[in-house]
C-alpha cells in the first residue's frame, strides 16, 4: 500500500466521522427542540390552569361574602 493511498483513506476515514458527527448533532439538536417546544407547551398549560384556579377561588371568595 502506497503513502498516497493510506492517506486518502486516512482523509475518507476522517471524513466518515465527520459526517457521523454532524449527523448525529443535527439528530441530538432536533430531539432537543422537540423536548423545549413540550416543555413550553406544559408550561403554558400550568400558567392556563393557574389563572382558571385563582380565576375560580376568586368567584368562590366573592360567592361566600
Amino acid at each position: 500500500m502506497t503513502i498516497r493511498r493510506r492517506i486518502s483513506l486516512s482523509f475518507l476515514g476522517v471524513l466518515t466521522l465527520f459526517a457521523m458527527s454532524v449527523g448525529v448533532y443535527v439528530w441530538s439538536s432536533h430531539l432537543r427542540s422537540q423536548a423545549m417546544e413540550q416543555l413550553n407547551r406544559s408550561l403554558q398549560r400550568e400558567v392556563l390552569l393557574s389563572s382558571v384556579r385563582q380565576n375560580l377561588d376568586n368567584i368562590q371568595s366573592k360567592s361566600r361574602c
